[in-house]
């Protein structure tokens, strides 16, 4: 007798007893392999690092006050320099590369591979 293939059950095979479509099995291997794509994506992914201090003319005249990743996957960079009272904000793709900001932001930023 030949198995009936229904689109409830999967037939038994090689002396399985046939499962249901939301048996513990298929659900932990279905959460298995997203979870395997998820975290391939993720080391993938890269982000750009401030660097602590923003020099002019080869002097750390900024210091960095925050740093965050933007929903873009950009990089915001806010530095300030308390004595002149002066911010510079530059913003970096996920390569590092410099996307917008004051004209006293260098070209490029560390990249950053893991953390973001």
């Amino acid at each position: 007798m030949t198995p009936v293939i229904s689109a409830y059950k999967i037939p038994a095979y090689y002396g399985l007893t046939s499962l249901t479509a939301t048996s513990s099995i298929m659900f932990t291997s279905r959460f298995a392999i997203i979870a395997l794509f998820a975290f391939l994506a993720g080391a993938n992914a890269s982000c750009s690092a401030c660097d602590n201090t923003l020099e002019v003319d080869g002097v750390a005249v900024y210091t960095l006050a925050n740093s965050t990743v933007e929903t873009n996957g950009y990089t915001l960079c806010t530095y300030t320099n308390s004595k002149l009272g002066t911010k510079v904000t530059c913003e970096y793709s996920d390569a590092g590369i410099y996307q917008d900001g004051d004209n006293l932001c260098p070209y490029l930023a560390r990249a950053h591979t893991h953390g973001c």
